[in-house]
């Protein structure tokens, strides 16, 4: 049985290999984390921007590699003040 293509809003056509979307809309659904982990280049950022655009919601990307501390994500102190970090921005 052929795979469905879909897109994401940005045009970028999206096709399932296995069951991520349903662990994915599941996992949304049970306001439970998922981590997603590979390669560059495997899919992780269109699937999530896929489920994004079907949920309706905001997708908010932070690229991170092995250089990405905490600090990154969620903000630091800086001698002129607290300065967020992209998930408490978001």
């Amino acid at each position: 049985m052929a795979k469905k293509e879909m897109q994401t809003r940005e045009g970028i056509p999206y096709i399932p290999q296995s069951n991520e979307l349903d662990i994915s809309y599941a996992c949304y659904k049970l306001q439970l984390p998922l981590m997603l982990r590979g390669p560059t280049g495997i899919g992780k950022t269109t699937l999530v921007s896929h489920l994004a655009d079907e949920l309706g919601v905001p997708l908010v990307s932070e690229p991170c590699n092995e250089d990405t501390v905490a600090a990154d994500l969620i903000g630091r102190n800086m001698p002129s003040g607290w300065i967020d970090g992209s998930a408490t921005r978001s």
